[in-house]
């Protein structure tokens, strides 16, 4: 069960990596993306926001939605500089 919730929430993350270079969406988000490059974005915006997620939780104090929102946000934009 754990194995399918990652894989699902990498397919999400894969999706977003394809939009935004302005890539055709594969046959199967299962399956790594090519170029290589894209999946290891995908890997890293997928930690990225394991990570704000957790933060945002644990400490909403500290990480309130609009500052969520605004640091996702600047960091999509550095995966299409």
């Amino acid at each position: 069960m754990r194995r399918q919730a990652w894989e699902g929430t990498r397919a999400v993350f894969r999706l977003a990596v394809v939009e935004l270079h302005g890539g055709t969406r594969p046959e199967s988000v299962l399956a790594p993306l090519h170029p290589v490059s894209w999946e290891n974005t995908a890997a890293r915006l997928h930690a990225y926001v394991d990570g704000l997620t957790l933060h945002a939780s644990r400490y909403p104090e500290q990480n309130p939605p609009e500052a969520v929102r605004d640091a996702l946000s600047s960091y999509l934009a550095t995966l299409t500089d």
